[in-house]
Formats: C-alpha cells, sequence, structure tokens
C-alpha cells in the first residue's frame, strides 16, 4: 500500500505590528518637530538680533547645551518608536547643523610660529584672586599671582591684554618687565580699581595709548593703545565688555523665591540682564564704529561676555579674522557658566594686515578664564583695509 502524499498547505504570514506609538507616539513626535523649530529660530534670531531680549540671550549662550539635549532626546524617541520615518529625517538635519554649528576648529591657517612671529595674549586674570572660590586670602592671591607669571613667562607674549586687573595688580607682575597702559572700567582712576590693561614686553614697544569710553554717556571704558614691533605700527583694543552681574547663588535664590511664590529676585535678575544686554549693544556698536575710522591694521582682544553664536560676533566676523576659528584647533573654551557649562566668550580678533599662523589656549589655571594666545605674522601692513567675509 502506497504512501499517502501530504497536502500542499499554504503557510500563514501573521504580520508583524508597527511600533509607532499610535497617537502618543504621534504626539511626541510633532512636539520633537516643534521643538526643532524653536531651536533653529533662536539660532537664527541670536545670529542676527543684536537687541535681544534677556531671554533670547541667555537661549543662544547656552545653544549648543539646548541642541545637545534635542539630540538625546529625539534618539531617545526614536528607540522607543523606531517606525516613524520623520525621526531618522530628524536626527539627520539635527546632525548636519551641528557640525555646520560647531564642529570643533580644525586651524585653517595653522602654522607653526617662526622668530619674526608676533605672540599676543588676552586673559582676564580675575584681579589676581586665582580660580578657588570663597573668601580671598592673601594666599591665594600670592599663589594666583605667581601662577599669572610663570604663564606668561612661558608663553612669553609680545603683546598681552589683560582683563580684571588695577594698577596695583600690575605692580604685582613688575617682575615681567611689562610697560602698560591701564584704565579702569569706570574711569574713576583708583589704583585698586579693576579694568583693562594693555601691556607690551620684549621687542615689541609701546608707543602711547589711553582709556576710552565706549560711549560718552556712560563710564565704561576699554583701552586703545598703538604698538611698533619690527618697524610696523599697529593698534591694539582691549575690550571687556560689560559683565553679568548675577551669580549662580543669586539665580539659585531666585528660583528658590519662585518656589516659595515670591518672584522679586528673578525679576530682579530679568531686569538686570536686560540692563546688561543693552549696555552690550551700545558697546559693540560703538567698537565696530571704531573699527571703521581706525587707518591702521589692528587687533581687538578681551573678554566679551558673549558666545560666538552671538549677533556681535558675526557682526565682528564681518570685519575681522577670529584667531581661534583661523589657527585654533578644537573648542576654544576659556570659561565656564555658573561654574559648569565650558563656553568661548574670550577672543583676539584681527585685521587682514595680520595672518594667523596658530592660536592655543593653555591649561593654566590661575583664573577661572583662560587666556587665548594667539601667534601672527605681521604682512601687508601698508596696504591691510578692515574688511573680510565671514567664513
Amino acid at each position: 500500500m502506497s504512501e499517502q502524499a501530504p497536502e500542499n498547505t499554504d503557510l500563514a504570514i501573521l504580520p508583524v505590528p508597527l511600533r509607532t506609538g499610535g497617537r502618543l507616539g504621534s504626539a511626541a513626535v510633532a512636539g520633537a518637530w516643534a521643538f526643532w523649530a524653536g531651536l533653529l529660530l533662536l539660532t537664527a534670531l541670536g545670529r542676527s538680533w543684536l537687541d535681544a531680549p534677556i531671554a533670547v540671550s541667555i537661549g543662544v549662550s547656552v545653544l549648543p547645551y539646548l541642541f545637545a539635549t534635542f539630540g538625546a532626546l529625539v534618539f531617545g524617541l526614536w528607540c522607543v518608536v523606531p517606525d516613524r520615518r520623520s525621526l531618522p529625517v530628524l536626527m539627520l538635519a539635527w546632525v548636519l547643523s551641528g557640525a555646520a554649528l560647531w564642529s570643533p576648529s580644525v586651524g585653517r591657517s595653522a602654522a607653526p610660529p617662526d622668530e619674526n612671529s608676533l605672540r599676543v595674549i588676552s586673559w582676564n586674570v580675575r584681579r589676581l584672586w586665582g580660580s578657588a572660590p570663597g573668601v580671598v586670602t592673601e594666599a591665594q592671591i600670592n599663589a594666583a599671582t605667581k601662577c599669572v607669571q610663570g604663564a606668561i613667562e612661558e608663553h612669553h607674549p609680545d603683546v598681552l591684554i589683560l582683563l580684571e586687573i588695577s594698577s596695583n595688580d600690575l605692580q604685582k607682575l613688575n617682575a615681567l618687565n611689562l610697560k602698560c597702559v591701564q584704565g579702569d572700567y569706570y574711569g574713576t582712576g583708583g589704583a585698586e580699581s579693576a579694568g583693562v590693561a594693555v601691556c607690551t614686553r620684549g621687542s615689541a614697544a609701546l608707543l602711547r595709548g589711553a582709556p576710552r569710553r565706549f560711549v560718552d554717556a556712560d563710564p565704561w571704558s576699554y583701552v586703545f593703545a598703538e604698538v611698533e614691533y619690527q618697524g610696523e605700527v599697529f593698534n591694539v583694543m582691549g575690550v571687556h565688555l560689560e559683565p553679568y552681574h548675577s551669580e549662580a547663588q543669586a539665580l539659585k535664590a531666585g528660583i528658590h523665591g519662585i518656589a516659595q511664590g515670591d518672584p522679586d529676585g528673578v525679576l530682579q535678575l530679568q531686569r538686570a540682564g536686560e540692563s546688561v544686554v543693552r549696555a552690550q549693544v551700545d558697546q559693540s556698536g560703538a567698537l565696530i564704529d571704531a573699527l571703521s575710522r581706525l587707518q591702521d591694521p589692528t587687533l581687538v582682544g578681551g573678554d566679551f561676555n558673549s558666545t560666538p553664536d552671538m549677533a556681535l560676533h558675526v557682526n565682528l566676523r564681518q570685519i575681522l579674522q577670529d584667531t581661534w576659528l583661523e589657527g585654533g584647533r578644537g573648542f576654544g573654551t576659556t570659561a565656564r557658566v555658573l561654574g559648569q557649562l565650558p563656553v568661548r566668550i574670550d577672543y583676539v580678533y584681527a585685521t587682514p594686515g595680520f595672518h594667523v599662523l596658530q592660536t592655543m589656549v593653555p591649561d593654566a589655571n590661575c583664573s577661572d578664564h583662560r587666556a587665548v594666545i594667539a601667534d601672527l605674522r605681521v604682512e601687508g601692513m601698508d596696504d591691510a583695509t578692515v574688511g573680510v567675509q565671514e567664513k
């Protein structure tokens, strides 16, 4: 008896349900796209709106961290609902935008310095009090002074732009044989009043200099100097835009007050912040106007209390070279917001009469700011004019 052949039956293929999250997933994806649109709007406003409200200014100051938070949230959402087709598109847009805005500098014109190069340092030395928090002691001041002096001797700059420094502070650095012009921020002339100094040492000669007001109606000042190096004369502007005076403790106290139903602390911080923003707008406008009237090549260095995404720096990059973008490698962090988030707020700018060789931010913990050191070649001085296109 022969065996009966098995019947040919079709195997049922069960569909695999898509992981889209349903209505909740749709709402989450819509929220992600709204977040992305808000980030793009904030980026555009920050780069174009000089007189931005304090909320916009704060947002732009931490914009890279907002982008990072967004990327983490979208990636997590993508893992939960992987079949939402718009999420990989959103992730790609995030990656490309972040790379375009904040890729580490690669030193586009980086080259080793030589015997003819000019070395410039811009450094907020914090009144030689050092980076230690809390009560300032004589031991801290002495340690910070030795630290600053040692770092300057190690890097041997020709031109120094020092911020938050008084005439008496400069006397503590007299072993460096600096020739300086110093002006305090409010023009009081007090020996203990903090301000800006432009100094030279070695073969660079300080010809003349004086503090100048940014705006006639406001005493806040910068220092303008003329320097000669290897037979060439150029200008140096030491700049410290008005700082935000609210500290982390004041912000925490304001938030605590909100929790207790008392908004006065936060409102006071907001008013102070808006006042600083208005002052910075006036000062930056005056700075650009002064640059437009100069004939000789010019260096501008200092603590701008603002990140590269701000409209001020977009405008400055239209007429000056950002030496970190030209000769630095990495992110160029010089300070930390609230002592935690690394940011770049200290700069050395140069007109096209200088060729940027290299720029660095040395690891010297003498202050709550890192120094910016730029090596430049002085060339084409007679033909130099203010004006380069933003890169």
